[in-house]
């Protein structure tokens, strides 16, 4: 992509700045972290610095494979995430490490990108590009996902979870997946390879309820109630094409290589 008319992040501080102008483009210049959460690479077991997501943001951001890392939210708002809730936004080349993000609200959304992508009012979509959870931890009641708790519409491709995933309601209307936790839109060309989990939850290697899926793999350790290879549970009929497989699944519900649960509509699968 060209990119101009941009504002470049180099700290931290300029980092936590993007809620100042929330529908700005922004440059990722460097690795940026959180330096006083980690300690030896790792974050540290009591973080002392809270991050504040940055919420209802509209712009672009541009990560240009660039890693931030130290982030920690454990929070009783909805949506938590690096970016808590987009809309109409764009965000490509981000990679998060060493970083966790709780929700604790009742219907709490977490990703490790994003909480909810959500849509404006042209109904226009975000949209979550090559984005990274090198080693990021994120956990709600509702949705979780290691890229994208909830994805309204749009899509979310080419994104990678080594992270671990967690949805923690006791009950089988929440969701868990490696990249998204729940999706309307479209999930291609991504993986997973972090481990998924959920108390009785809909638990997928890359949704755990999504609606379109192309192109896509896990590897990962998945465990939960209905537990599915690719999809925990289908959405109003999901379609998934030319996706596998080979990680390790372990439910006690619904157990499927590629979907768990069949519970609203038709499904396909190519």
């Amino acid at each position: 992509d060209w990119i101009s008319d941009f504002i470049p992040i180099y700290t931290i501080e300029q980092l936590k700045a993007v809620s100042n102008d929330l529908s700005a483009t922004y440059v990722l210049m460097n690795n940026v972290s959180e330096s006083k959460n980690v300690k030896n690479g790792e974050l540290v077991p009591s973080p002392s610095v809270s991050w504040t997501p940055i919420n209802h943001f509209t712009g672009k951001f541009y990560g240009l494979g660039h890693t931030i890392s130290g982030l920690y939210t454990e929070s009783s708002e909805q949506y938590v995430g690096l970016f808590a809730l987009t809309e109409a936004a764009l965000i490509k080349g981000v990679k998060i490490a060493n970083s966790k993000f709780v929700s604790t609200h009742n219907n709490g959304i977490a990703g490790g990108i994003v909480g909810y992508a959500s849509i404006n009012g042209d109904w226009t979509s975000t949209s979550v590009i090559d984005c990274d959870n090198v080693s990021c931890t994120v956990e709600a009641s509702y949705e979780a996902g290691g890229i994208v708790g909830s994805s309204y519409s749009g899509y979310v491709e080419y994104c990678r979870n080594y992270g671990t995933v967690i949805s923690n309601y006791a009950g089988q209307t929440n969701y868990a997946g490696g990249i998204c936790g729940g999706s309307f839109g479209t999930i291609r060309y991504c993986y997973n390879e972090g481990t998924v989990s959920g108390t009785g939850a809909n638990v997928g290697g890359i949704a755990g309820a999504p609606s379109t899926v192309r192109n896509c793999y896990n590897i990962g350790t998945l465990t939960g109630g209905n537990v599915g290879g690719i999809a925990g549970a289908d959405a109003l009929g999901t379609n998934i094409y030319n996706s596998y497989s080979a990680g390790t699944l372990s439910g006690s519900g619904a157990v499927g290589n590629i979907i768990g649960s069949v519970m609203l509509g038709e499904n396909t699968t190519k």
